[in-house]
């Protein structure tokens, strides 16, 4: 994971990497990230975006809705 992270900070500068991941620490630190639902992008933003306006995105983080963790 570690090797992934460190060889996805060096190319994304460069070039534009797709991220397939059901970790969403793998992906945390993406320009962008999209939520998939039901085959179809159910959201898209940044971390921080999603973490405010995406209930399926605070579900996979484990955050309930008054936003403790679960």
């Amino acid at each position: 994971l570690h090797r992934i992270r460190a060889r996805a900070e060096q190319t994304k500068r460069k070039t534009t990497l797709l991220i397939v991941a059901s970790k969403p620490s793998t992906v945390r630190f993406a320009d962008r990230i999209a939520v998939l639902e039901g085959g179809q992008i159910g959201a898209l933003g940044t971390h921080r975006e999603l973490k405010k306006t995406s209930r399926s995105y605070r579900e996979l983080l484990g955050i309930r809705e008054d936003g403790h963790s679960s």
